[in-house]
């Protein structure tokens, strides 16, 4: 399932939070339990918020683990849109999230 990012021509595309959890935190291809693993990320792990999902127990994010990548999220994109840039994109717990900015 696809992250969606954007919608709001005045706001930055996603805000930034970081993993925190003990342990890895399971990325997922979706937004829920039943979807497969795609990726782990670590404790401290800069991510982008980007899609808060339907039931809000899931959120779209968007990473990338090179600090020099830019994942092209901290600017405004008007229309609401699939993710389709060169960072990594999947779903994890907001539990498993600090918020930082945005």
């Amino acid at each position: 399932m696809p992250v969606m990012v954007g919608g709001e021509p005045e706001l930055d595309a996603c805000s930034t939070a970081a993993i925190q959890s003990e342990g890895k935190t399971a990325v997922l291809a979706g937004p829920g339990t039943e979807h497969a693993t795609v990726a782990e990320l670590a404790n401290d792990q800069l991510v982008y918020v980007c899609d808060p999902g339907e039931a809000h127990w899931y959120v779209g994010i968007v990473w990338s683990t090179d600090t020099s990548v830019d994942c092209g999220l901290s600017s405004p994109i008007a229309q609401r849109q699939a993710y389709n840039g060169s960072c990594q994109s999947g779903w994890v717990s907001l539990a498993a999230l600090k918020q930082l900015a945005g």
